[in-house]
């Protein structure tokens, strides 16, 4: 995401990016991030307790 934040910053000065379609991708990254990272600890929870 650090790529795609760089590009979002870069996109008014560049007219091949869209920024909005940049924002979007951003934020459906941190959706997944943040689905995933759930998904994580509830494994590292059930690992933990031998399950």
């Amino acid at each position: 995401m650090p790529g795609s934040r760089t590009l979002r910053c870069l996109a008014p000065a560049e007219g091949r990016l869209d920024v909005h379609r940049l924002g979007s991708l951003i934020e459906r990254a941190e959706r997944q991030r943040d689905v995933l990272e759930e998904w994580r600890v509830l494994r590292a929870g059930t690992a933990l307790r031998g399950g």
